[in-house]
């Protein structure tokens, strides 16, 4: 098996251990910041939107949620440091400190990026609806705009549950390394 020496000197691509500890810190504190905010517009989403039609208040908090997962995800638990020209990376998140392998908190990762996509799109899509008159040609059924949002959010999803599944082993890996 392969060890590698943590006292050994750093390539010029990577980066120093202060430039490491500030990024990780930096992003701690972004978290920490945003949780709250996150959570103040739920609560304003819930409780102070009256004049939101239902449709686009679901809308609505599905992005929230979906923008709240993925902060805290990749704020907080993940804190990715990504060298796309290796095809690699390392984390400093709580995760990784945890053992969590930096795989399947990339596939996390993705599933909270497509969310929000997905999220987002529905609620496009959900304004577009409410804004058109309820005799024109466009405006679609209930039945028609659920099955959109259902086609919507599967087939962003067919993404990461394929990078999850392309798990490169460790001892190809190693033999890489």
């Amino acid at each position: 098996s392969i060890q590698i020496s943590m006292n050994r000197s750093r390539f010029y691509t990577e980066l120093d251990e202060s430039s490491e500890d500030f990024i990780t810190k930096l992003f701690f504190s972004i978290g920490v910041v945003s949780t709250p905010l996150s959570l103040l517009t739920f609560y304003l989403l819930i409780r102070k939107s009256s004049f939101i039609t239902p449709e686009v208040r679901i809308a609505l908090l599905l992005v929230q949620i979906s923008a709240f997962l993925d902060n805290v995800h990749y704020c907080i638990l993940f804190v990715p440091f990504i060298y796309p020209f290796v095809g690699g990376g390392f984390c400093t998140g709580i995760l990784c400190t945890l053992g969590v392998r930096f795989h399947y908190s990339l596939t996390f990762l993705l599933i909270t990026i497509v969310l929000l996509c997905a999220s987002f799109i529905y609620l496009l899509f959900a304004r577009f609806q409410t804004l058109l008159h309820p005799w024109s040609k466009l405006k679609l059924k209930f039945e028609h705009r659920l099955a959109f949002y259902i086609c919507i959010f599967t087939s962003l999803h067919i993404i990461p549950i394929l990078f999850a599944f392309m798990d490169t082993p460790d001892a190809i890996q190693e033999d890489i390394v």
